[in-house]
């Protein structure tokens, strides 16, 4: 029988919280599952929130770590990159 590996995509602003989605990623490898998460895009010409849009919708499950920056603004919505992940993320992958 096959093992199944959930893909989880991590989330967060990026910078300050580095080392703590180090830590997220150790853990995932160590439960077999394949993490996903910004450090892991390649250049691209589309939109970068529709490339983030992909990538969710391909995850399993997705972690949100807060810390205390809000990120980078969206300047169309006025909302953080991290903010919309999480807004877009609620409905795909809790719908699961």
């Amino acid at each position: 029988m096959a093992k199944i590996k959930h893909q989880v995509f991590i989330s967060s602003t990026y910078k300050d919280l580095l080392e703590e989605r180090q830590i997220v990623t150790n853990i995932l490898l160590t439960a077999d599952c394949i993490p996903a998460g910004m450090e892991a895009f390649v250049a691209t010409d589309d939109i970068q929130l529709n490339v983030i849009k992909k990538v969710i919708d391909l995850c399993d499950y997705y972690i949100l770590i807060i810390g205390d920056r809000y990120g980078t603004e969206d300047e169309e919505t006025g909302l953080s990159f991290t903010e919309l992940e999480y807004n877009y993320a609620i409905v795909r992958v809790g719908s699961k």
